[in-house]
């Protein structure tokens, strides 16, 4: 009992990971940190002392260098004399545009121009001052080593310079030369660098200058050019407008052709007519209106009502008198009788009214008849008319078209002449007073101090980067350097326990009895040895997870391939059948069968089949023999897309298996490549998760743990394989505990 307590103090499981622990955590992190620096010292100085050594050769060897800096305005503002369109209007203050001036201002026209405005080509004594960047400081190099100034040390070694050309003076001022847009706002910096002071200046000053002479230049250019081709063009279109309106008259005068206002007076009298028809043509459309609808009134309602369609005073009058004799004999009504005197008397003298407004009504029609009958005879004679006038200027049309075409063809000319000379008088206008919209605010003038070499800030940043880089050195280092290696290393960043540690197999110990086996034969073969006693570690922290008394579906997975599963899996089995137990070992890698083909098993049915329901359980699993595991290979049949592990008849099949084994063991895929695995976890009643020991890196084993509680996976938790157990043994314990605890394992 002594014994298993000393093992299982450094093979957890889980719950073993208590508070206890938590207080040293931080402590373990700092004392990790200083071996790490410790350890790694010399990679630190190997980094951090070249790179200030670099610092220091950098400031002793450069020549001290001076910016000066002018700044242009790209103004949207111009001053309007003349509301007319320029030949080349000003460039508008948009990004894209004051991007394109940056490049304008960086082109080799623009600095030729500041070149020729300083003179470096007519004055050799000024253009040797302009060096390349390597000529200052080969001249800075040299005045160091002969103990004198870049000055002296030009003249003693370089007495005659010979003047340099046109290209390359460009050359030297791009090279130079930043220039840049400030901000989102529409100015532009103008920066140079020289050696002196005072030629940066003038230097940045003539660029700037020589763009606003550049823009103003191909403006007044551009306005010129206009000009000429406009003043051709003008006298051009003036020959052929004489000529198309001469052509016009003489054709006028040769066909007879008379004109009013710019028609003939067939045109005008047509016009005339039309419009005289379109007026009678409505009057008769008023008038049949008007008749049509005192007739149907008349019809159907009586005089009486058809007064209201046709005003007449007569008429107006006897409808009145009838309404109020209506309404006396209808008060009367209520008193007398229909035989009444009364009665009969203003019945009589209704029917008088309404005989003279038929009279009258009758009078009225016809009436309306004269007046449609006259509105049809003076439409019939328009129409006639309109008709002998059509016929007219039949006849003319032939004669007119030809007109019409010359005079469509003057036109055309003298609105294109018209259009061309006042075009001409605004371009002659505007080469007097062609304004730029661009302008320098701020000149340049000499800087004080140097803007290079910065030495403070270039100490301070060698001093800050040596140090970053060097600790970045070791950082790296640390980090390629085998990952986790403690078992509390895994368990504090996990959160998850180590069950047990598989050793590293050497070549002697894969020897039983003088002959050579397989890593799944170590554990039959060898029973009292460590790796055998890992495999019973894990079987009893598994059994702690679970019910020992209760058959027990164990899954072994892993985050990644090549982590020492399937051996795991079967060494487990092994060592649980030896115990005792009935034990089934279930190939689910359904993608790989990685069991399978481990074990050299060839089957025609296996774990897919059964599920289907194509064969019976029986016939599918393979003895191992006595004090071996049952297997439950897969077959080479293709296992298809289909989910196979997520439904109840999976859940149903582990039932039946717990009724015959006390454990299944299940070697699936891995978590992170097949869903699978995250399905088998739903059901099994224990997840081991193996992984290679200072191989295996930290994020593949936490998303693994994450994807098997996302599931509700029972996570057992850790199983490391192929593990150095005489470094974890001397990390945790010192170097004298390992040769103590080998005495325990017959190896």
């Amino acid at each position: 009992m002594p014994i298993l307590e000393k093992r299982l103090r450094f093979v957890p499981h889980a719950g073993s990971v208590g508070a206890s622990e938590a207080p040293n955590a931080f402590s373990d992190d700092v004392r990790n940190i200083f071996d790490a620096v410790r350890r790694r010292a010399w990679l630190f100085l190997l980094v951090f002392v070249p790179v200030v050594a670099a610092a220091a050769a950098w400031i002793y060897l450069s020549t001290p260098q001076f910016t000066s800096t002018a700044t242009i305005v790209i103004d949207p503002r111009k001053q309007v004399v003349m509301d007319s369109p320029e030949v080349m209007p000003d460039v508008a203050a948009d990004s894209a545009v004051i991007d394109t001036q940056v490049q304008l201002i960086l082109s080799r026209t623009v600095i030729g121009m500041a070149v020729d405005r300083l003179g470096l080509t007519a004055l050799p004594e000024k253009n040797t001052r302009f060096r390349t960047w390597l000529t200052h400081r080969i001249d800075a190099a040299r005045a160091a080593l002969q103990g004198s100034s870049p000055a002296a040390s030009r003249v003693s070694s370089d007495p005659v310079v010979a003047p340099v050309t046109r290209s390359q003076l460009i050359d030297v001022l791009l090279a130079n030369l930043v220039v840049q847009r400030m901000g989102l706002t529409s100015a532009i910096s103008v920066s140079y660098t020289d050696p002196v002071a005072d030629q940066a200046a003038q230097v940045t000053n003539a660029i700037a200058g020589s763009y606003i002479e550049y823009q103003a230049g191909i403006k007044q250019q551009a306005t010129r050019d206009a000009s000429q081709w406009l003043r051709l063009r003008v006298d051009e279109l003036g020959r052929q407008l004489r000529s198309a309106e001469a052509a016009v008259d003489s054709y006028r005068s040769s066909a007879g052709l008379l004109t009013a206002k710019g028609t003939t007076s067939t045109e005008s009298q047509l016009t005339s007519i039309d419009t005289g028809l379109e007026s009678a043509r409505q009057s008769l459309s008023d008038a049949e209106a008007r008749l049509s609808g005192y007739r149907s009134a008349l019809k159907t309602s009586g005089a009486a009502e058809a007064a209201r369609v046709v005003s007449s005073p007569v008429m107006q009058q006897l409808r009145t008198q009838y309404l109020t004799l209506v309404d006396q004999r209808a008060q009367l009504s209520t008193t007398f009788g229909a035989k009444h005197p009364q009665m009969l008397e203003l019945t009589r003298q209704i029917d008088a009214v309404l005989e003279q407004m038929n009279t009258e009504a009758y009078r009225t029609v016809g009436e309306l008849t004269n007046e449609v009958e006259i509105a049809r005879d003076r439409v019939a004679r328009l129409s006639v008319s309109r008709d002998e006038s059509r016929k007219q200027l039949a006849s003319d049309n032939a004669a007119t078209l030809k007109l019409v075409q010359l005079q469509a063809t003057a036109d055309s000319v003298r609105q294109l002449y018209d259009s061309m000379r006042a075009r001409l008088q605004q371009t002659t206008s505007q080469e007097s007073r062609d304004q730029v919209n661009a302008r320098v605010v701020s000149e340049a003038v000499p800087p004080i101090e140097p803007t290079s070499p910065k030495s403070k800030a270039i100490v301070a940043a060698a001093l800050l980067v040596g140090t970053a880089l060097g600790a970045f050195a070791i950082l790296l280092a640390h980090l390629f350097d085998g990952t986790l290696r403690r078992p509390k290393d895994f368990e504090r960043r996990t959160g998850a326990p180590v069950l047990a540690l598989v050793p590293h197999l050497k070549r002697r110990d894969m020897r039983v009895a003088g002959a050579r086996v397989t890593i799944s034969e170590i554990v039959p073969g060898k029973p009292m040895s460590q790796f055998a006693e890992a495999f019973r570690n894990l079987r009893v922290a598994v059994e702690h997870v679970g019910d020992a008394h209760r058959p027990l579906v164990v899954q072994m997975t892993s985050g990644s391939f090549a982590e020492g599963k399937t051996v795991s899996s079967i060494a487990f089995a092994q060592a649980a059948a030896l115990d005792g137990r009935r034990v089934l070992l279930i190939d689910a890698d359904v993608r790989r069968h990685s069991l399978s083909n481990y074990l050299g098993l060839d089957a025609k049915v296996g774990l897919l089949e059964v599920l289907r329901g194509q064969v019976e359980l029986r016939e599918a699993i393979i003895s191992g023999g006595a004090r071996r595991p049952y297997v439950l290979p897969l077959s080479s049949a293709d296992p298809g897309p289909h989910d196979r592990f997520a439904g109840q008849s999976f859940e149903a099949f582990l039932r039946v298996l717990k009724s015959a084994f006390d454990l299944i063991v299940i070697d699936s895929a891995p978590v992170l490549a097949v869903a699978d695995s995250l399905a088998i976890a739903r059901q099994a009643d224990a997840v081991v998760l193996v992984t290679r020991w200072s191989s295996t890196p930290l994020p593949v084993v936490l998303k693994a743990i994450e994807e098997i509680h996302r599931v509700g996976g029972n996570f057992a938790g850790l199983l490391l394989t192929q593990v150095n157990i005489r470094k974890v043994m001397k990390q945790d314990f010192g170097g004298r505990y390992y040769p103590a605890l080998m005495k325990y394992y017959h190896q």
